[in-house]
């Protein structure tokens, strides 16, 4: 049952958003202007276009929806940061913890 919510949640958020594509426009141009919001926690911690070869990696922090929990993540400098990328796990646990365990009571 948890399963089918989560796919549910999955295919809202991407009938929402359309293709892959939008979603990286979204969360890259207002990612300064705009509040940590629930579907950020979906996202990984940089999204295309990438400059470069893309092997520029530096360690982020970053919202793990199946974990719930902040985990040790990898972001390219050469592609932009979405939302789900902070610098510490201190960081992470502060806003994306607060938010993103709003999608663990979807399960229980």
């Amino acid at each position: 049952m948890k399963f089918i919510v989560l796919l549910f949640l999955v295919a809202a958020v991407n009938a929402r958003f359309g293709s892959q594509d939008d979603l990286a426009v979204l969360a890259s141009v207002d990612r300064p202007n705009r509040p940590f919001r629930l579907s950020d926690c979906l996202l990984h911690a940089d999204s295309d276009p990438c400059s470069g070869n893309g092997r520029d990696t530096y360690p982020v922090w970053k919202w793990d929806i199946f974990l719930r929990s902040c985990v040790r993540a990898s972001a390219r400098s050469s592609c932009t940061p979405t939302h789900n990328n902070f610098p510490t796990h201190e960081a992470c646990s502060k806003l994306a913890g607060i938010i993103c365990r709003k999608l663990r009571s979807l399960f229980y």
